[in-house]
């Protein structure tokens, strides 16, 4: 595995200090990082990250980077001359930077990277071991089973990034997930209400679906990472029924509250089957806490035959 520093404000003596931690520590944690490639160490994050999209010709192309939000890690793929399957994980500097400052935010820090490496073993489960390329593209498969699969996938994918990376958290992680998914909760469902209102002017569904996707994507998203500390806690300590409670607490009296109970069931389901999965198809269950969702900011997608309807009730 190759570290690669693509920063000027990390000196030599320190970048040294970072590999000889990573060699120590990695290959502790318990994972599969068999397609890890390497950790590329960045200044300028996002340039990174597109030129690596770019030069492996990637549909999708940048990170998070919103007025809300922006991205610190990522794990990117590609397949290499040998069509090997391959993994990089990218760090912002000031991650591994902070991997030598003080207790918390080396635990912090040490936190974020962890939770990349399950990304990676996860990853590389799902697409060499799971998932056939048939059924993960959806060829056959009606296009609204197609796009839920999609959503949960990514939903699993903060869970169990959560789950497994949970005996490297730390109380302030947690509490930036709650004082996060608290703004979330208020915000999505006030963004979707603006977008329908809009939508009966401009009717164009295809713009509302997309925007109604991407807003709950995020909102379920933050909801698995508490939902994989909460599991995760469960596990490894006595402290989950607090931390449990204090988390459900948030959901109380809230739009998502039956959806935050049946996500907490699926993905535990999901968990105890891992990594022995009827293809990409065992994610189904999880698709319909996906719909839900969906349903209760007021967007109903249904099937009509081969197709799919968007209902908007008034």
């Amino acid at each position: 595995m190759d570290i690669i520093f693509k920063t000027n404000n990390i000196p030599a003596q320190q970048q040294e200090s970072i590999i000889s931690f990573f060699d120590s520590n990695l290959y502790k944690l318990g994972l599969d990082l068999t397609s890890l490639e390497g950790i590329t160490i960045c200044e300028n994050f996002f340039e990174d990250i597109i030129e690596f999209q770019t030069k492996h010709k990637k549909r999708e192309i940048g990170a998070t980077k919103t007025s809300n939000e922006a991205a610190i890690a990522k794990v990117l793929d590609y397949i290499d001359k040998s069509d090997s399957y391959k993994q990089v994980v990218f760090l912002s500097d000031f991650i591994a930077q902070g991997l030598f400052l003080e207790e918390e935010i080396a635990q912090r820090s040490f936190h974020f990277i962890n939770h990349e490496l399950v990304h990676v073993h996860d990853e590389y489960n799902k697409k060499c071991k799971i998932y056939s390329e048939k059924a993960r593209q959806g060829i056959g498969d009606h296009v609204l089973d197609h796009i839920l699969r999609v959503h949960a996938d990514a939903v699993w994918s903060e869970y169990i990034a959560e789950r497994l990376s949970s005996p490297t958290v730390t109380a302030s992680h947690i509490s930036s997930f709650m004082d996060h998914i608290t703004q979330l909760i208020e915000r999505v469902e006030e963004n979707v209400k603006n977008e329908i209102s809009q939508y009966r002017f401009h009717a164009d569904i295809d713009k509302l679906f997309s925007i109604v996707q991407e807003e709950c994507l995020l909102l379920l998203k933050i909801s698995a990472n508490l939902v994989g500390v909460i599991h995760g806690l469960s596990s490894i300590s006595d402290g989950k029924n607090k931390v449990e409670a204090q988390i459900d607490e948030l959901f109380v009296n809230t739009y998502l509250f039956q959806i935050w109970n049946k996500l907490k069931e699926e993905l535990n389901n999901l968990i105890e089957t891992y990594p022995n999965w009827n293809d990409v198809y065992q994610l189904d269950r999880l698709g319909k806490v996906v719909l839900s969702c969906w349903s209760f900011l007021g967007v109903l997608p249904e099937k009509s035959g081969e197709q799919m309807y968007i209902n908007v009730p008034l």
